[in-house]
């Protein structure tokens, strides 16, 4: 389910901004607590699609801790190679939108 619902994601730009502002965060972030490596990988996707077109993407970052479960999963030991890698990589493209 996960993999279809980044699939339309990807490809519907209105539909990654309502998702992201009507609620579908909070949910994914509470997902990446206990992640399978699979699931994980998608879920990031997901985040990624939603950040990508959110118009405001340093709310997005704050106000559903996002950066902090990426952190969580960039350094677990636990995790596959690619959830670490792409964990890291939305965590370095957050760095552009930092809130001070």
């Amino acid at each position: 389910m996960c993999n279809a619902v980044r699939v339309q994601l990807e490809f519907v730009c209105i539909l990654q901004v309502e998702v992201s502002l009507n609620g579908m965060a909070p949910l994914l972030v509470q997902l990446l607590k206990q992640p399978n490596a699979l699931t994980a990988l998608n879920l990031l996707q997901i985040v990624r699609c939603m950040y990508e077109q959110h118009p405001r993407p340093k709310e997005f970052i704050v106000k559903f801790s996002i950066a902090e479960q990426l952190r969580r999963l960039a350094a677990a030991s636990s995790q596959a190679v690619l959830v670490r890698k792409q964990a890291q990589n939305l965590l370095d493209a957050f760095q552009l939108n930092v809130v001070f």
